[in-house]
């Protein structure tokens, strides 16, 4: 016949939440296979042991059982990360002290959920939404009558804002001399470099960055310094333990660049992905630029050649008898030295048949 302690012990070890009962002294009476994976490390031993953790203290909640125990709720609860056996995961802890005998306390009912995955979703969703705000933002910038250099600056910040990366900067290529100008190098990383001759303009593209603009392709790599690409870090600048870039493309010519470093954890795919997003929306704001500066020449040029076509157009006082135009000071001068001065056009002198026959009438035979 089935005891009703071995009823309990059943049902006490088939729970899937981790439980462990606590003694008056707050040290471990009992605690089920839940539990004890959480517990478990290398060191001590990887399997459910009953009397292992026996007349132990509970490894994490030391000061929160102590606050417990001197007060005088029977219950209380918290939410709290705990390093446990595969890491750290935040869980809802929850306290319920047991009746004791002989009027003496008993021990307490520690009863933990795992909500690290509604944590990691809760995180994702509001990363997300912060991608949106500033891809949003990004947009509206394209849109808006900002400079090239404002909007460099935007898409900096949110790179940096993003990725949680200390370091970075933002350039884009001048179409006439292809050198990468990089407005947002006079921030931290102008005042943190020591390389001597430091420019925001790079002639040469060198380095891991060098090498994201010259091929054209994004590059992850958390160990830069033994990065086959990286030529080494020149004296002077900073250290770089992590590097994330994309290169900013418009279709496949090559328009600017976004290089961040030094994030306290690893990059990742998803920083990437983001950082290529971003990247894409950069890009359209240089189209703009370029398209504009394309059309402040053409401007510039048609205005040129309209202001020589005005010298030439209007009311011009010419002689009766000999065509000298008078200018705009006064002066009287040879109709073609006038038309010389004010356009691009040349004269060469000939005889038209009727002043031939006028002056040489000997050439009529």
């Amino acid at each position: 016949m089935t005891s009703k302690n071995d009823k309990y012990l059943t049902v006490f070890e088939s729970l899937s939440l981790p439980v462990v009962l606590l003694d008056r002294d707050n040290l471990i009476d009992n605690l089920n296979p839940a539990a004890a994976v959480l517990v478990s490390t290398p060191a001590n031993g990887s399997t459910y042991c009953r009397d292992a953790w026996r007349g132990k203290p509970l490894p994490w909640l030391k000061d929160e059982l102590r606050r417990f125990a001197a007060g005088t709720a029977n219950e209380s609860s918290l939410k709290k990360e705990l390093s446990v056996s595969d890491g750290n995961c935040f869980f809802a802890v929850s306290f319920k002290k047991m009746p004791g005998d002989g009027g003496r306390p008993g021990g307490t009912t520690v009863i933990l959920k795992d909500l690290s995955e509604r944590q990691r979703m809760s995180a994702a969703l509001a990363w997300e939404s912060e991608v949106r705000r500033a891809v949003t933002e990004l947009s509206a910038l394209l849109i808006s009558e900002r400079n090239i250099g404002d909007i460099t600056e935007h898409v900096l910040n949110a790179a940096l804002r993003l990725t949680a990366s200390p370091l970075g900067f933002v350039g884009f290529i001048d179409p006439l001399s292809g050198h990468l100008v990089a407005p947002t190098m006079t921030r931290q990383i102008w005042n943190e470099c020591r390389v001597p001759g430091k420019s925001f303009v790079f002639e040469h593209f060198q380095g891991l960055w060098g090498w994201v603009l010259a091929h054209k392709k994004p590059l992850l790599s958390n160990r830069p310094q033994a990065d086959r690409r990286s030529r080494g870090i020149p004296p002077g600048h900073m250290e770089i333990n992590r590097f994330l870039a994309v290169p900013v493309l418009d279709g496949k010519k090559l328009a600017g660049g976004i290089f961040l470093a030094n994030k306290d954890e690893d990059y990742n795919d998803e920083n990437l992905a983001l950082l290529l997003r971003i990247g894409a929306l950069y890009a359209i704001a240089l189209q703009r630029k370029n398209f504009e500066d394309e059309r402040e020449k053409l401007i510039l040029e048609y205005q040129g050649a309209l202001a020589k076509v005005k010298q030439l157009s209007g009311l011009l006082p010419i002689c009766a008898s000999c065509k000298k135009v008078r200018d705009d000071r006064g002066y009287w001068q040879q109709i073609e030295e006038y038309v010389s001065e004010h356009s691009e056009a040349d004269f060469s002198h000939s005889l038209c048949p009727e002043c031939l026959k006028k002056l040489y009438p000997e050439l009529k035979k």
